[in-house]
């Protein structure tokens, strides 16, 4: 047991119950990194300061077991106890309440960050407690600074637009014969800063849904235009169906491409694979003619499920993991930005002696606190899940040159608008 699970057993043994019967809890947890694995070191702590409760840490694949499987199970009555999820408003039905089980509820209210806590409270007593976020990830660029360097290209500052990292891309890849010049994972949540980097609002004047507008056409071009001249790569966006997500990671890795707009999620793998091979560090998302509008929010909350028997415990779990030191360790072990707003502002002493990673997470750091006001109202919005699930799909076809980028609106506004209440 490392010094840190030493410290939060200790904090938890003076209310932790007399031996008894144990209850085992199972908590669903998928992995970008080692989270998993961190959370394991931390339920020993857990365990050991209540020893009435076991919890069973069960792995799973992020898509099949997480954002598909999931809520199948759950519709079904059954599922884990305590799970890792992305998907809060989708869920949000299936969360249990657990305020009534915590000593401290306004810790709760006011310590988190606020979009997670109105997402949860969808389709559920708005005064209730669900869960907490976990990590904050954000959208943002990675650049290959060897490439720059060896192409004799300087590398875009923070004002740059996406025309500008376009213009600087075509020229390494041209000079060093790339694969391809940038890459962006495979998925609209990764495309809706651009968006409103050119004008996108996503609502109208009456504060109405309106997801496509000049801003979404304006972009949504550019990345097709940029797949049309090989600039993107045609194994990313054109290659996939449906709302299938794609990362890039793998061409950044391996130096085919020269800048990647993925997440603060890497940060980890990207230290393990190729810090020492090549210079590389996080830039802001690109700018446009409406501006910098910062980086997509997203995220990882733990949440229980109500149709747990064992609620008490789940409330016991999550009060322990969502403890400061607990969400400390989690935050430095995992390099990943935590959903607590007390250490958002004090900061992070993160596990890590890679350059790279300590300039990424100001970078990321940076990108949350520039939110535009359009992209805030998109982390709470209902609908997302259908707008990114359809801009994906469509946006998809549009890449690979099966429909034009027209008709490819055309058919995300009918999706989202049959969609709505």
């Amino acid at each position: 047991m490392n010094v840190r699970t030493g410290i939060l057993a200790a904090l938890f043994l003076c209310v932790a119950p007399m031996a008894q019967a144990q209850t085992e809890l199972r908590f669903a947890c998928y992995a970008d990194g080692n989270e998993c694995e961190v959370y394991r070191d931390l339920l020993d702590g857990f365990e050991q300061a209540n020893p009435d409760i076991s919890v069973l840490v069960d792995v799973v694949p992020y898509r099949s077991g997480i954002l598909e499987g999931l809520p199948v199970t759950l519709e079904a009555g059954e599922g884990p106890d305590v799970a890792r999820v992305t998907d809060i408003t989708g869920l949000s039905r299936h969360l249990l309440d657990i305020r009534p089980y915590l000593a401290d509820p306004a810790y709760w209210e006011d310590d988190f960050y606020p979009s997670a806590l109105v997402r949860m409270r969808l389709h559920n007593d708005p005064q209730g407690i669900f869960g907490f976020p976990n990590q904050i990830t954000m959208t943002i660029g990675y650049v290959n600074v060897t490439l720059f360097e060896q192409a004799g290209v300087p590398v875009p500052d923070a004002s740059a637009t996406w025309d500008d990292w376009a213009e600087a891309t075509r020229q390494v890849k041209d000079r060093l014969d790339l694969y391809s010049g940038m890459t962006m994972d495979r998925a609209f949540h990764r495309a809706i800063p651009g968006t409103v980097a050119y004008g996108a609002r996503y609502y109208d004047d009456a504060d109405h849904l309106r997801v496509v507008d000049d801003g979404v056409r304006a972009f949504a071009r550019r990345l097709v235009d940029w797949h049309g001249e090989r600039l993107m790569p045609l194994d990313i966006w054109p290659a996939a169906s449906g709302s299938q997500v794609v990362p890039g990671a793998d061409l950044f890795e391996n130096s085919e491409t020269a800048f990647l707009l993925s997440g603060s999620w890497l940060l980890p793998r990207l230290s393990r694979n190729v810090s020492g091979i090549f210079d590389w560090r996080a830039v802001p998302n690109p700018c446009g003619d409406a501006g910098c509008p910062g980086g997509m929010a997203g995220g990882s909350a733990i949440v229980g499920f109500r149709h747990t028997a064992h609620p008490r415990e789940v409330a016991r779990m999550l009060e322990y993991l969502a403890s400061p030191p607990a969400l400390e360790a989690f935050a430095a072990r995992t390099l990943q930005v935590p959903g607590q707003l007390d250490l958002l502002k004090a900061g992070v002493p993160y596990e890590t002696d890679d350059p790279a990673v300590a300039q990424s997470l100001e970078v990321i750091g940076g990108e949350v606190a520039r939110v535009s006001p359009v992209i805030q109202k998109l982390e709470v919005e209902p609908l997302q899940r259908r707008i990114l699930d359809s801009g994906t799909a469509n946006l998809g076809l549009a890449t690979s040159g099966e429909i034009g980028v027209d008709a490819a609106l055309d058919r995300m506004t009918r999706e989202i608008e049959s969609a709505a209440p």
